[in-house]
């Protein structure tokens, strides 16, 4: 078994309190503690002090609840931990150690489909096939029709069609129907009585297949359901288009529930994958930030703040994205981190992005997209294996071994998320701002101000220094001797990120 104060890097680190920083583990791929070669929960509670180390003050938890594949994205059962990660007494445990290093968890919800093999649709294709539909019948369930048409797939037992989206093995749920939504309350009354502090909402956009309003009416279900359980639980949505823009989000974020932010995380003018790569995207970057984060408040009523991210268990990681194949990828990909993490709301990192991890999206199939899915590169003992069938061509460096360099991802994501961390209330509650300064161009820059103050957010794109005159009578927070403050005078070193107060 590995020490603990290995993963933390030696006895007497100190992390400044938690600010809103997120971070997803795929459940399955993240830490075995229990020596079967997959990820687990216990293998979760164990890496507690690597977590609390890197800052971070939310994880998100992919499905955890039964379900008949590796990725759980098909529920079987929405109430039971599934035994191969675990019980419900290895989750209170997490929930117990996390919450008291400040670290709130949430869980991935799954509430479009179910598994073909859950109890309810089971029951379901029964009920229709025998023409039941009185009190106690499922029938309503799920969504059927006569005849046949995309999307939908033919039951023998129901001799009808039943709507899937994703496929066939995974039947959509009939969101109208009130036992469904009694259903979805008990479901949420259990696990946020349980202690868990949230959820993430798969698969948004097809709760009503091209009917936003609807699929709006029930986000809005949800918020006050959980809010009935646990006030201002924390709720992140997934409503993934294929060509998204920001109008693609708005609807579902009046809903006062935030949506990870698909068009700026993908988007190739001004992301912050690109901005490290392309120049015009460098120079949109602090715009888009600024418009985006206010038109999303405007629409949520001020209650959704900004989710972005760079990567998730569904998109290629950035290694294989930011700058590939530049002899400064590296370097980059620090900026990119602070670009990252120094934004409004709640940046979500991807497990081992940190460590700078590769994966991209294979072999169309069922295991299309395991390499993104691989396993975190703890040292042997606790690492697990690879999703069945797919074999890494190289391996990231382990966090053990991170922590001990310098100049590693690692150590420079840890430097960030604690002078995010320093600085909470401004990425929390600030207002966002383009500040009126005259910056080089390799030179970008944010400004959140509330009623007691502001900080001035700066990145510093290339290898050499950059000089540029600030307004008199700050302070610098800057990893060290990556950034120097005299007088008026801000120098940063390459590929820096610095915040002014």
């Amino acid at each position: 078994m590995i020490e603990l104060k290995e993963i933390v890097g030696g006895e007497g680190f100190s992390c400044p309190r938690k600010g809103g920083v997120g971070y997803q583990i795929f459940v399955e791929s993240f830490r075995d503690g229990d020596g079967d070669g997959k990820g687990d929960l216990k293998g979760i509670l164990e890496a507690l002090p690597y977590l609390d180390a890197l800052g971070v003050g939310r994880v998100w938890l992919t499905p955890i609840f039964k379900s008949g594949s590796y990725h759980r994205y098909d529920t079987e059962d929405y109430l039971m931990v599934d035994p191969p990660l675990g019980d419900e007494e290895d989750l209170k445990a997490i929930l117990r150690a996390y919450h008291a290093k400040g670290i709130e968890v949430i869980v991935d919800l799954v509430l479009n489909h179910t598994s073909f093999q859950h109890p309810w649709f089971l029951e379901s294709q029964e009920d229709v096939g025998r023409g039941f539909y009185g009190p106690g019948s499922k029938a309503d369930y799920y969504c059927y029709i006569d005849g046949l048409r995309h999307a939908y797939t033919y039951s023998p037992v129901a001799k009808k069609a039943y709507e899937g989206r994703f496929s066939g093995w995974m039947p959509d749920l009939n969101l109208d129907s009130p036992d469904v939504r009694r259903e979805v309350d008990g479901i949420c009354r259990k696990w946020l009585s349980l202690g868990v502090d949230g959820f993430r909402l798969d698969a948004v956009r097809f709760y009503y297949f091209q009917e936003r309003e609807k699929t709006v009416e029930f986000l809005r279900f949800l918020r006050r359901t959980c809010d009935k359980y646990r006030p201002g639980a924390y709720i992140v949505g997934e409503a993934w288009e294929d060509f998204p823009d920001l109008r693609s989000i708005l609807d579902y974020a009046s809903s006062g529930i935030p949506m990870f932010h698909f068009p700026l995380a993908l988007a190739r003018e001004a992301g912050p994958g690109a901005a490290v790569s392309f120049k015009k995207a460098w120079k949109e970057y602090p715009r888009r930030i600024v418009e985006d984060e206010r038109k999303l408040l405007e629409a949520s009523g001020g209650q959704a703040r900004m989710a972005l991210f760079v990567s998730n268990h569904d998109t290629d990681r950035w290694k294989d994205v930011v700058a590939p194949g530049t002899k400064d990828q590296g370097e980059r990909m620090k900026l990119a981190m602070g670009l990252l993490l120094l934004t409004p709301g709640t940046p979500w990192l991807y497990y081992g992005e940190e460590l700078g991890m590769e994966g991209k999206r294979g072999i169309e199939g069922p295991l299309s997209d395991a390499p993104r899915r691989t396993a975190m590169p703890w040292k042997d003992g606790v690492r697990c294996k690879n999703p069945e069938g797919y074999v890494e061509k190289t391996v990231a460096i382990s966090p053990e071994d991170a922590i001990k360099d310098p100049d590693s991802l690692l150590t420079r994501t840890r430097a960030l998320v604690a002078m995010r961390n320093r600085h909470d209330e401004y990425f929390a509650k600030g207002e966002f701002r383009l500040p009126a300064l005259e910056l080089p161009e390799d030179v970008l820059a944010l400004e959140s101000v509330l009623p007691e103050g502001r900080i001035l957010i700066f990145h510093h794109k290339g290898a050499g220094e950059s000089k540029l005159i600030v307004p008199p009578g700050l302070r610098l927070d800057a990893p060290a001797g990556h950034s120097e403050l005299s007088g008026e005078i801000l120098t940063m070193s390459g590929y820096a990120s610095a915040i002014l107060y």
